[in-house]
C-alpha cells in the first residue's frame, strides 16, 4: 500500500506542477485502495482526453516531468525516469529478448542461452499429435456460418436492405454516415453479445436522431477493418463524422481529418456492448457532428475473460468478413426498411 500511495502521489504532483489537473484526496484514495478500475473515482475519459490534448498542445516533455518530480521531493522517481530515457536514447533495450536488471540491459547478445537450433526442443510424438487432432467441438468457419444461418429468417422479418448504387459524398452538416462491413446482414446477423444487427442499427439511428442529426448507411467492401470502415464513412459524411461497425459488433466513431486508428471513440468489447451503448454512441456521433466534445461512452467490464471465451470466434468472423472484400470496391448506398418492432 505504501508503494501504491507513493506512485499515486508522484503522478498527482506531476499533474499539479504542470497545471494539467488537480486530483482530490478522495480521488487518490480511491485509486490506491481499488482492486480494479470500476472501484475508482478518478478522471472521466473526457477529462483524460483534455489532459492529453493539453500535453500535446503545450509540447510537454519527459524532462519537464522529471523536473516536476524533483521539485516536489520525488527525486528517486525522477532519476528512474531519467534512466529509462537514457535507455531509449542508447537503444540498448532493443537488443534481442532484452530485459533491464540491476540498471543493466541483459539480452540474448550479452547473456546467450543454450538453444541448440530447430528440432532441439520439445517435439510432438505421433500419439500426442493424434490425440490433439481428435479434440472434439472444434470451431471452424462452417460451424460459424451454420449458427448464423439460424438467425437469417428472424432478421429478414425485422429489416430489409436495398442497394441504391454507389455512395456519394454528402453535403449536409448534420449527416452522420454509418459504414457497415461486407458481411453485415448478408452472411452474419447478430453481434457477439447476441443482439440482432437490425436492433443495433435501430439503436444507432435513435441515438443519432435524438442528437439532432441524420443517419445514412453505406456498405463498404474494400475493407472489413473497423477503423477503416469508420474513416471511410467519415469521408462520405457531410459532417465529417462516421461510425464504422463490423457484424460482430465492434465499432468506432471516426472523423475524416484523423489518421486511420486515431478514432474519436472505440467500442472494442462487443460481447458486453448493449443496445443502450449503441444508442449512446449514435448520440455522441451527432454531438461530434455539431462540433461538440461529448463525454465518451464507457462499456464497463467486470473482469470477464473475454479473450479466452471469444478469441477463436472473433478470428473466424473476421476471416469470413475479409473473404468478402475486394480491392477498390465501390461503397454502396443502402436503404434500410425496419419491419415489425425492429425500428
Amino acid at each position: 500500500m505504501d508503494v501504491r500511495r507513493r506512485a499515486v502521489d508522484a503522478l498527482s504532483v506531476v499533474l499539479e506542477e504542470l497545471d494539467l489537473a488537480h486530483p482530490t484526496e478522495a480521488m487518490k484514495a480511491s485509486v490506491v485502495l481499488a482492486s480494479g478500475s470500476n472501484q475508482t473515482e478518478s478522471f472521466t475519459p473526457g477529462q483524460v482526453t483534455r489532459i492529453s490534448e493539453a500535453i500535446a498542445a503545450r509540447g510537454i516533455t519527459a524532462v519537464e516531468v522529471m523536473q516536476a518530480l524533483a521539485r516536489r521531493g520525488f527525486r528517486e522517481e525522477a532519476e528512474n525516469l531519467l534512466f529509462l530515457l537514457r535507455l531509449r536514447v542508447s537503444g540498448d533495450y532493443l537488443q534481442t529478448s532484452a530485459v533491464v536488471r540491476d540498471g543493466r540491459v541483459v539480452s540474448a547478445i550479452n547473456d546467450p542461452n543454450d538453444y541448440a537450433g530447430p528440432g532441439s526442443g520439445y517435439r510432438l510424438d505421433e500419439a500426442r499429435r493424434a490425440e490433439i487432432a481428435a479434440i472434439r467441438d472444434v470451431l471452424d468457419r462452417d460451424e460459424i456460418l451454420r449458427v448464423e444461418e439460424r438467425f437469417r429468417g428472424g432478421e429478414e422479418g425485422r429489416i430489409a436492405y436495398r442497394t441504391m448504387g454507389p455512395a456519394e459524398p454528402g453535403s449536409e452538416a448534420d449527416e452522420v454516415v454509418v459504414g457497415v462491413s461486407p458481411g453485415f446482414g448478408t452472411e452474419l446477423y447478430q453481434t457477439l453479445a447476441g443482439h440482432p444487427l437490425s436492433a443495433v442499427l435501430a439503436a444507432l439511428r435513435q441515438g443519432v436522431e435524438s442528437g439532432g442529426a441524420r443517419m445514412r448507411i453505406v456498405r463498404f467492401r474494400h475493407t472489413a477493418d473497423t477503423s477503416f470502415l469508420g474513416l471511410s464513412a467519415a469521408g462520405l459524411a457531410g459532417s465529417g463524422i462516421g461510425i464504422g461497425i463490423q457484424a460482430k459488433g465492434t465499432a468506432v466513431i471516426h472523423r475524416s481529418d484523423r489518421r486511420p486508428h486515431n478514432n474519436l471513440e472505440l467500442f472494442s468489447n462487443a460481447p458486453i456492448t448493449t443496445l443502450e451503448h449503441y444508442r449512446a454512441m449514435g448520440a455522441n456521433a451527432a454531438a461530434y457532428a455539431r462540433g461538440e466534445v461529448p463525454e465518451p461512452v464507457v462499456v464497463p467490464t467486470a473482469g470477464e475473460a473475454l479473450g479466452a471465451r471469444f478469441h477463436a470466434r472473433v478470428a473466424l468472423l473476421y476471416a469470413i468478413e475479409t473473404a468478402l472484400t475486394a480491392d477498390g470496391a465501390t461503397p454502396e448506398e443502402l436503404a434500410v426498411d425496419f419491419l415489425g418492432s425492429a425500428g
